[in-house]
């Protein structure tokens, strides 16, 4: 939780049913703080929309279309940002060391938390619980982790349509 991301509503409500929060408290917050950001995304788009920094931030941040156009995965993305984090509370474990918690290839967990693919949902059980997550929180994990696999599903079978599908006029 480096502050770079706000967490989606699912994974927040997560985190705050986890701890005992206030969920309907920590939503309005959040709320709040997306309106707030909006706010100034609009104010730097409408005082400088050719200026370098403008269009570097615009490129870094990304948009849901240019993520789908590069294949990306919305959901996939915000369940890897949430091992990183608790990667990183566990004190930054290396890859190796996690995978003989877990009894995991080093490589499912290379590929796991950079993002490149989704692993079984008992290795990412196994995953959450070599890095000591609470098992009410790893259990919690499973509406997101399907949600992403759903998203991923979704994605790979528009591919295979504009792959299989004609194109017309020619």
């Amino acid at each position: 939780m480096r502050g770079d991301r706000i967490p989606t509503r699912d994974i927040l409500a997560i985190i705050v049913n986890a701890w005992g929060g206030d969920e309907a408290g920590w939503m309005a917050k959040r709320s709040a703080v997306e309106g707030e950001l909006e706010r100034d995304r609009r104010a730097t788009l409408s005082t400088d929309r050719t200026s370098p920094s403008a269009v570097t931030s615009s490129r870094t941040r990304g948009n849901a279309g240019d993520n789908e156009a590069r294949g990306g995965n919305d959901e996939r993305r915000q369940l890897v940002e949430f091992l990183q984090r608790v990667r990183a509370q566990a004190g930054q474990p290396t890859l190796r060391r996690i995978a003989m918690a877990a009894n995991v290839p080093v490589s499912t967990l290379s590929d796991t938390f950079s993002g490149k693919r989704l692993p079984r949902f008992d290795t990412l059980q196994q995953i959450l619980m070599a890095l000591r997550v609470d098992p009410e929180l790893a259990l919690a994990v499973r509406h997101v982790y399907d949600r992403a696999l759903d998203q991923e599903r979704q994605l790979r079978d528009q591919r295979r349509t504009r792959l299989t599908t004609p194109e017309r006029g020619r």
